[in-house]
């Protein structure tokens, strides 16, 4: 938009915590690639990161989708998955196992000593449970495999990640987790995915739930290929 003096570049999300990312112009974007929106303008902004990511529809006419917060997202282990493929993965899962969820969020769940391989630790608040939870954990794990190459390829034989652990919390967990944070409100949302565990473990902790380490309690489902 040089005419108002406004020039936009993309950093693949990859990037975000390089010291130098890639910054493509729109010359270069690839379509249905996850982008951070950097913006530099005669008001004062340089290379300013604004926070969303989008995605590329179309080149001719260019058309973008906004697909979500650039906190937003799991890129623990090279995996590359957004809020987008996440909420999808769920809504598949949900129709497949006829369940309903309330609230939900995704946290990295690192390796350690009893279980070398990395993956995704699924804390999930059901409206209607499903019957079962073993087969919702499949169609999580296909869904996010049939949605995203990185996670296809760090899954494979699951040498790179193991299956999604599935956590079921009680009813009014998330509720107790933002009251205790002073988050009540709709002026707050629950983070669906994030890159780190401070989210996890809070709301772990504000309902008194350990994480997961030292072997998996039994509120945990683990799902293997």
């Amino acid at each position: 938009m040089l005419d108002y003096g406004i020039f936009y570049e993309f950093v693949p999300l990859e990037d975000l915590d390089l010291a130098r990312p890639r910054r493509h112009t729109v010359t270069d974007v690839e379509l249905d690639r996850p982008y951070a929106v950097v913006l530099t303008s005669p008001a004062g902004l340089w290379s300013y990161m604004l926070g969303d990511t989008v995605r590329f529809t179309a080149r001719d006419p260019l058309r973008l989708v906004i697909t979500g917060r650039t906190r937003h997202f799991v890129n623990a282990f090279g995996e590359n998955v957004i809020v987008e493929e996440v909420e999808q993965a769920l809504l598949e899962a949900c129709r497949i196992t006829a369940s309903d969820v309330a609230e939900f969020t995704v946290a990295p769940r690192f390796p350690d000593p009893h279980e070398p391989r990395g993956g995704h630790e699924w804390l999930v608040e059901f409206r209607i449970a499903p019957a079962d939870r073993r087969r919702f954990v499949d169609a999580l794990d296909a869904a996010l495999r049939r949605l995203n190459t990185d996670y296809r390829t760090k899954r494979a034989g699951d040498l790179g990640m193991i299956a999604p652990i599935l956590r079921v919390l009680p009813a009014g967990a998330f509720h107790r987790w933002m009251a205790s944070a002073g988050k009540l409100g709709d002026q707050h949302k629950v983070p669906r995915v994030t890159n780190g565990r401070t989210v996890a473990d809070a709301l772990l902790s504000a309902n008194g739930l350990a994480a997961v380490s030292g072997g998996q309690p039994r509120e945990v489902v683990a799902v293997s290929s």
